[in-house]
């Protein structure tokens, strides 16, 4: 099976990142969200090849560490929780 997740647009109320920022939490995202998607099971409804025009993510808290980084690895965990909720069968 393989997997093409393109994320046009991304809408982060409540920070300001610069653009460097920006880019190096899309990197993380990124590399994160590839890892966790390929170790688990997609959700029923996108492993039939859904086509998704938009995926509304439940609300996230903020970090209190304005890294980029770390930030871009937890909403990765975050939205991995709800595109691939099991384990890899």
């Amino acid at each position: 099976m393989s997997l093409h997740l393109h994320i046009d647009r991304l809408v982060l109320e409540g920070t300001t990142l610069s653009p460097r920022d920006a880019a190096r939490l899309q990197a993380a995202l990124g590399a994160e969200l590839e890892a966790l998607l390929g170790a688990r099971s997609l959700h029923p409804d996108l492993a039939q090849g859904t086509v998704l025009p938009n995926f509304p993510a439940a609300p996230m808290a903020l970090p209190s560490t304005p890294d980029p980084q770390a930030f871009g690895r937890q909403l990765a965990t975050h939205l991995a929780g709800t595109l691939a909720p099991g384990p890899k069968p």
